[in-house]
């Protein structure tokens, strides 16, 4: 592969900030997020107007001992902790709360010189401290979500959840709208997965900024791209990821040769990421003899399933994939027959 390909993914036309958070309990994620915050501002990825007020080291110093007790006190040291301290230190350690730390980060974001992305990343850790790990923690993102768009209303901002499955499932059943999302406070959007044609408009810009001209269909077969669109779900900065691991192990094993399903397969691992096989053969299926219904001898012994299973995945990944579905006649049955979408970049 071209060298030109390490930078694969890496560029982003805004900048975005990911802060993941490690606490277990709701007192030190303000906490975390104002840290973050302070840390970038210091380094100055994130410029603040000059008449901020605000000074970074100052309030890192404050800040280091404040982290660290209000995960102690979430796991139940506090009373341990404060007993050892002198009344200096107890001041120290309890100087930031949660309302102090929402008026500061409220502050650098009302400060911001040019918008910004931020991302809320491992927000499931909090789990780990709830006793009710579905009611609880459904709460939990709601409470935070409330908080962020009651106070950080700064236009330069907008801040997104990473939410993990269990969330989603959680969702479903409240009723509220499915897919693979994240949601994004102040600008009220939903972020659903890539329709395919899009994301290979996406891996096409990809490896242009990478100063190659080659199309997508001389860079990866159609068969990796479905395999990669499975994994993935058509979430765009996961496809990248997988992707772009894909691209490293080549160039590791001293390849040069087009991305294949295997590659996609092997980079899928590294992100835990393993896909049934019957699926694989569904989709080989699919890709090789065009539009098939499910009641296809060929098809059910291919993948080994019965009708109604492979019917019932195909409805699946109808939905997951975008399957074009044609309804056909046989005798007084009306029969559907199953197909991938054409991306018109693999014509």
């Amino acid at each position: 592969m071209p060298s030109k390909l390490n930078k694969f993914g890496n560029d982003v036309p805004y900048k975005a900030i990911i802060i993941k958070l490690t606490g277990y309990s709701y007192d030190s994620i303000f906490l975390e997020i104002l840290s973050s915050l302070l840390i970038f501002v210091r380094d100055k990825f994130i410029k603040l107007k000059s008449k901020s007020g605000i000074n970074c080291n100052k309030e890192l110093e404050r800040i280091e001992s404040d982290i660290v007790f209000s995960m102690q006190r979430s796991l139940g040291f506090s009373k341990i902790i404060t007993a050892s301290k002198t009344k200096g230190e107890q001041k120290t350690a309890s100087m930031h709360n949660e309302t102090s730390s929402i008026k500061l980060i409220a502050q650098i974001t009302d400060s911001l010189a040019e918008p910004i992305i931020i991302i809320l990343d491992d927000l499931d850790t909090i789990k780990l401290g709830l006793q009710n790990q579905t009611e609880d923690y459904f709460k939990f993102i709601s409470k935070i979500a409330r908080v962020i768009k009651d106070n950080f209303i700064s236009p330069n901002v907008s801040f997104i959840f990473s939410l993990d499955e269990h969330f989603l499932k959680l969702i479903r059943k409240s009723n509220r709208e499915d897919g693979y999302f994240s949601f994004a406070i102040n600008k009220n959007l939903i972020l659903k997965n890539l329709l395919p044609d899009y994301l290979v408009a996406l891996i096409q810009k990809h490896l242009e900024k990478c100063g190659l001209k080659k199309k997508i269909n001389n860079f990866m077969s159609l068969f990796a791209f479905w395999i990669l669109y499975l994994a993935a779900k058509g979430h765009p900065r996961l496809t990248l990821s997988i992707l772009q691991s894909a691209i490293k192990n080549i160039a590791i094993k001293g390849k040069k040769h087009i991305v294949e399903d295997s590659d996609i397969l092997i980079a899928a691992k590294e992100y835990d990421l393993d896909i049934p096989p019957s699926l694989i053969k569904i989709i080989d299926f699919l890709h090789t003899n065009g539009l098939s219904p499910a009641t296809s001898i060929k098809f059910k012994k291919y993948v080994d399933l019965t009708e109604k299973r492979l019917r019932d995945i195909l409805n699946e990944l109808s939905e997951d994939l975008s399957l074009k579905i044609t309804t056909k006649k046989a005798g007084k049955t009306q029969i559907k027959h199953y197909a991938l979408p054409k991306l018109k970049n693999f014509a």
